[in-house]
């Protein structure tokens, strides 16, 4: 159906914008193929906790570009390393490693999910306040990037946790989620 929608307005298009579409049709495709490699590793993995790390340690290393780069003062860069310069785009608003508000925010959203399930199933006290830890600076990064679609994409995706999973949670945990996620965002909101 979304493919179907791209494909409709590249047919009515004018010809000089089509390249833009192209862009746009190569990008989802490329996002979809993407989804579908990690969901079906998921899904058949048989330990997840090897998946959980991965996304653990890809959400560790997002964090420490974000905060270099809220902290660099104009532009840091290793000298003869132009590629890998950390600096800001826009004055006000974190873009991340994607150099893009929305794709960080998107990023952060999706791998806060993740942490949010291994929070919600976890037992041990370390890993769970390490993944209570990496939440609470993920929606700080996430309101520190700006963007109205990321922080909305979060509101609506934890719903959708909480209603997909409100069986196995209970309500107290259910509960005790909704409390921390708004503490959460108070806080995050306050800091930003």
């Amino acid at each position: 159906l979304i493919f179907g929608a791209y494909a409709a307005s590249f047919a009515f298009a004018p010809r000089d914008t089509w390249s833009d579409h192209l862009i746009y049709l190569f990008s989802f495709v490329t996002n979809f193929m993407v989804f579908y490699l990690a969901y079906n590793y998921a899904r058949k993995s048989p330990d997840w906790r090897y998946f959980r790390n991965i996304v653990i340690w890809l959400n560790v290393l997002i964090l420490i570009y974000c905060t270099l780069q809220m902290l660099a003062p104009d532009r840091l860069a290793v000298p003869g390393l132009s590629e890998l310069a950390i600096g800001r785009t826009r004055a006000t608003r974190l873009v991340g490693p994607f150099n893009a508000t929305a794709a960080t925010a998107d990023a952060l959203v999706l791998i806060s999910l993740v942490l949010l399930y291994a929070y919600s199933l976890g037992r041990e006290i370390l890993s769970r306040q390490l993944y209570l830890g990496l939440l609470c600076v993920n929606s700080l990064f996430i309101l520190a990037t700006g963007n109205r679609g990321g922080f909305l994409l979060l509101l609506l995706a934890g719903a959708m946790f909480l209603w997909s999973f409100r069986i196995e949670l209970g309500k107290a945990k259910a509960l005790k989620i909704v409390v921390g996620a708004v503490l959460g965002l108070t806080i995050a909101s306050i800091l930003v």
